[in-house]
Order: C-alpha cells, then structure tokens, then sequence
C-alpha cells in the first residue's frame, strides 16, 4: 500500500489574493472580488447553497465556502458522504478550496478510496 502523502501540490497565483467575508463592508471590497462565508460548520451546506446564490444574485461571483466546512468532528460526526456532498457542491462554484485545519481533516484522501474516487469524478468534471 503506497503511503499518503501530507500535502499535495496547489495552484499558487501570481497576483494579490484577499478573500472578504461574504457582507464584508470593508471600503475595498470590490477592489478583490473575493467573498467566502465565513467559518462554517459542516451542517451548514444548505446555507452556503443560499449564500452563494444570494451572492451571485447580487452581482458577487465569487463567493465560496470553505469546501467541506471549517469545524466538525471527522469520521466521528461528519461521514465520508457528506464531505463529498460538500465537494460536489463546492466544484460546482467558481471557488474550490478544500479547508483543513487542527481539528478538521478535510483533505480528500483521508476520506477512504470510495470518497477520493468520488471527489476526483467531480472535480475532473469541472
């Protein structure tokens, strides 16, 4: 069995990049037009569906969730299903951007074979 490795390659750009809270009413906000809403837990994938909606509703393209969500207890009260629920969703936005931090392991290998698989099929789609 090959080793897991910890970290993957990403995408580095070229250019300044600031991302806003979603309702930021930060005077420069349309200077980066970049909106993510905010440090959600993984329950909240409905809200982040109307978030992004609302978002490009009022002209606010970019705006994106952290993929997989920000807090949460994985494999304990978070499933594999829905972290690809999340992914699904998320690579269907014009932001993808897989969220991991101390307490929450959202890189998508950790999720099993079937959820990689999963998440692989979607975002080659994209």
């Amino acid at each position: 069995m090959a080793s897991v490795p910890l970290s993957r390659h990403v995408c580095i750009l070229d250019f300044d990049f600031v991302a806003a809270r979603y309702s930021s009413a930060h005077p420069a906000e349309h200077r980066f037009p970049v909106w993510w809403t905010g440090d959600v837990v993984y329950t909240m994938l409905l809200q982040n569906v109307q978030l992004m909606v609302n978002g490009g509703l009022n002209l606010q393209p970019y705006v994106h969730p952290d993929c997989g969500a920000h807090y949460g207890v994985p494999f304990k009260e978070e499933t594999p299903e829905m972290f690809v629920r999340w992914a699904q969703f998320c690579a269907m936005g014009t932001i993808v951007r897989f969220h991991t931090n101390s307490c929450c392991d959202h890189r998508p290998w950790t999720w099993g074979t079937a959820a990689e698989a999963a998440i692989q099929k979607i975002l080659k789609l994209r």
